[in-house]
């Protein structure tokens, strides 16, 4: 049994959280400190726009904050919204992130999917295909250092990256379009939706690629506590916030979204499974249960959660679970074989 360990941050903050972004943004600096202490791989930053409840729009800017407390972790962008970003600009920031981590970036990039969010950009939502992949064939070119032809004009982008060519481009996806776009043109994929993960094993056997996913087995938010039904009782109002305000994209969106369902009731929304809040025995037969796919998402600020609602996991979870596991400090898995 191998497992794989995430951090992720998002800085959504729910209406009713008592603390500010500012008491967020630097528990998660402390947090990732505290991570890769405990041998954590991996932390995740994402990214949205124009929410009221102040989610990420910067996640490369919070990385490189990241990068600066930590020596070994992967620092990995989950998701870069393609459409939103100038591609030489976008890839300037990724080049000095990596130089700065010491080579230490993966990126999950996706195509995006919220109409409101382009609207704001001022971006057509039909372009998302050929903006994903212009975007990425111009980062590609740029991480080489040498001039090259955009748009008609000369260009070079520095400084190039300490990840020779660039780091790995992951995309994210919910669509089986998308799924073999991320086989042709990416080094990995990071499904939205399960029923696409097989689509991309069998286009990256089909043209010979290796099959990287990031991601894995697991549930979308784990909780470590002695007294569960207490804990839960405190968390629901988090847990359910977040999964509404996903479900709410998703229908904009006309998204089958299978993670997050509309919840009006904690009781049902825990029986899920997707919120997991569990006694540190019940977490290592999970993390068994997962096999060697499993992946343990520790998303401790979610939906804006308190610091002293967060920490008590995390130093349980580091107690009694972490010494059980065995760990790999990876951020993907070589799905190959499959």
């Amino acid at each position: 049994m191998v497992n794989r360990i995430f951090l992720k941050y998002d800085f959504r903050r729910a209406p009713f959280s008592p603390v500010s972004h500012t008491d967020l943004y630097n528990c998660a600096l402390e947090q990732v400190q505290w991570g890769e202490k405990q041998g954590v791989g991996t932390t995740m930053v994402c990214e949205h726009h124009g929410t009221d409840d102040g989610y990420c729009p910067s996640p490369l800017i919070t990385l490189s904050a990241m990068a600066a407390v930590t020596e070994k972790m992967r620092l990995v962008t989950s998701v870069i919204i393609l459409p939103f970003h100038n591609p030489l600009r976008l890839a300037e920031d990724v080049a000095v992130l990596d130089v700065i981590s010491n080579g230490r970036v993966d990126l999950v990039m996706a195509a995006g999917y919220i109409p409101s969010e382009f609207e704001m950009f001022d971006v057509p939502l039909k372009k998302r295909p050929s903006i994903v992949e212009n975007s990425i064939a111009t980062l590609r070119r740029a991480w080489t250092g040498e001039f090259f032809d955009y748009h008609g004009r000369e260009v070079k982008i520095t400084p190039v990256p300490v990840q020779v060519g660039g780091p790995k481009i992951i995309l994210g996806g919910s669509s089986d379009a998308a799924a073999k776009r991320a086989a042709k043109i990416a080094d990995g994929y990071m499904p939205a939706v399960p029923e696409t993960f097989m689509t991309y094993i069998e286009e990256s056997h089909r043209l010979n690629k290796t099959a990287l996913i990031l991601g894995g087995q697991g549930p979308l938010f784990l909780y470590i506590s002695e007294d569960p039904d207490k804990a839960w009782a405190e968390i629901a109002p988090y847990a359910m916030y977040e999964t509404n305000c996903y479900s709410q994209w998703a229908e904009q969106a006309g998204m089958d979204n299978t993670y997050y369902r509309a919840a009006n009731d904690a009781d049902a929304l825990r029986k899920t499974g997707m919120y997991a809040i569990l006694t540190p025995e019940q977490c290592i037969k999970m993390a068994q249960d997962l096999g060697d796919w499993g992946a343990i998402a520790l998303h401790p600020l979610m939906g804006g959660l308190p610091p002293e609602l967060s920490w008590p996991s995390l130093e349980l979870f580091a107690s009694k679970v972490l010494p059980e596991l065995s760990i790999d400090s990876g951020s993907v898995f070589d799905m190959s074989r499959l």
